[in-house]
């Protein structure tokens, strides 16, 4: 069962972003445990935003062009079942997902250079230097949300603006995150970030 309704996903993919009608950041949709139950990652809630999707523009063939984390299919043993592991190594064989290394720098790349709009819950705060069009934003990225029932609705989401010091203490944050020294809360690991960024020089009170 679950194999047919993963193929039954296969004609709202598109195999590039110039064909598709949205955007889809695939590695936060699959990630939120607010939609479509408590496992840690699910192909079922892209299935919901396509359904989504399908209801606000009233095209049941509706494409999604869908960009992922490398590291989203490197976490099989976090996925719902089995089946979606398998199935989204054979989307991204398949032309049917774009893997990258760093999909948020990739899915703004192609939203800042078409203006296809984004399925995310992200607000992008650490790549608004580089993006600067992000900053008020209110009509390019629709949040996923749960509507009772096991749907899902998409609401559009607010960007706002963010100053230098918000972006700058996101930025550190996303590069602590990268290096493993962030605490599941978010927190850096204080006594690693501690020795490895002392100062050299005993005196210094940094």
């Amino acid at each position: 069962m679950e194999h047919r309704r993963h193929r039954a996903l296969d004609r709202n993919l598109a195999t590039s972003a110039d064909r598709a009608d949205y955007l889809v950041e695939l590695s936060n949709v699959v990630r939120r445990t607010d939609l479509g139950g408590p496992a840690p990652r699910s192909l079922h809630r892209l299935g919901l935003v396509v359904d989504a999707l399908v209801r606000l523009t009233g095209d049941r063939d509706v494409a999604v062009y869908c960009v992922a984390d490398r590291s989203l299919l490197g976490g099989r043993r976090e996925f719902a079942e089995e089946a979606d592991a398998r199935t989204l190594a054979r989307w991204v064989a398949e032309g049917l997902v774009e893997e990258v290394p760093d999909a948020d720098e990739r899915v703004l790349e192609i939203a800042g250079m078409t203006g296809i709009q984004v399925v995310t819950a992200d607000h992008y705060d650490d790549h608004r230097i580089e993006h600067p069009w992000i900053q008020g934003n209110t009509w390019q990225f629709l949040r996923p949300e749960a509507a009772g029932r096991g749907a899902v609705r998409l609401v559009p989401l607010d960007m706002g603006y963010r100053t230098g010091a918000e972006i700058s203490k996101k930025m550190e944050l996303s590069a602590l995150k990268k290096q493993g020294l962030l605490t599941a809360a978010a927190k850096p690991l204080v006594e690693v970030v501690g020795r490895a960024w002392r100062c050299p020089e005993a005196r210094c009170t940094l």
